[in-house]
């Protein structure tokens, strides 16, 4: 392995087609010889951490959705945040962002030590050498991440975001994909019967022009 990229996020590149991971940006909190892991931060799910896990609401709030940190152990949940205090992190992933441990459920102890925390269910992960073969096919683009695209606000966004902001070709394939999407939604838009029912409205139109109607006043187009 030649450079480990803990603390990096990974974006999926248009290429990748798993639908577990198209347009996804993953923190990589784990990359050694003998593996990878991340967390998947732009998948909120439907539930919020008051319906689904109650006891952490005290940590993300009732209302802040869970978010689908990847395809693997789905049910098992995780729990990422910022610290005052990173000496009482279950983990670390940078100097003060990591994994809280098994004390999730005790705001006494961990009260006065986190800035602001995310709930996650499941995580994304990587056998031996599979991560790098994936870089290799060119399935992933790294970048370094802000805190604030961690903890982002708008995470449909954030895949977007993290290429525009890495500029150059990235914020081109933004904008292609943006276009091309608006494309789609036109095609799908016009339908046959959509399409007929414009053609009539604008063959409507046309004659009451010839009429000489136009918003009650009487105009002529044409001969």
């Amino acid at each position: 392995m030649a450079e480990s990229l803990r603390g990096k996020l990974i974006l999926a590149s248009p290429a990748l087609r798993d639908p577990n991971f198209v347009r996804s940006v993953v923190l990589i909190a784990e990359h050694t010889d003998e593996g990878a892991m991340g967390l998947v931060l732009n998948r909120p799910a439907a539930s919020t951490v008051g319906e689904a896990v109650p006891d952490l609401s005290w940590l993300a709030g009732d209302e802040e959705p869970v978010y689908v940190g990847g395809p693997v152990a789905e049910s098992a949940v995780i729990v990422l945040a910022e610290f005052d205090r990173p000496e009482l992190a279950g983990a670390l992933v940078d100097d003060d962002l990591g994994f809280i441990g098994a004390d999730a459920d005790d705001p006494e102890r961990l009260g006065d030590a986190i800035r602001r925390a995310r709930v996650f269910a499941g995580h994304a992960g990587w056998g031996p050498g599979q991560l790098e073969d994936e870089l290799a096919e060119e399935a992933w683009i790294i970048e370094p991440p802000t805190r604030e695209e961690i903890f982002t606000a708008d995470p449909e966004e954030l895949w977007a975001a993290v290429l525009r902001r890495k500029g150059h070709r990235y914020a081109t394939v933004v904008v292609e994909l943006d276009l091309e999407k608006k494309r789609e939604a036109r095609l799908l838009w016009m339908t046959p019967e959509r399409t007929a029912a414009s053609v009539g409205q604008f063959a409507q139109a046309m004659q009451r022009g010839r009429e000489g109607v136009h918003g009650g006043v009487g105009l002529r187009v044409g001969p």
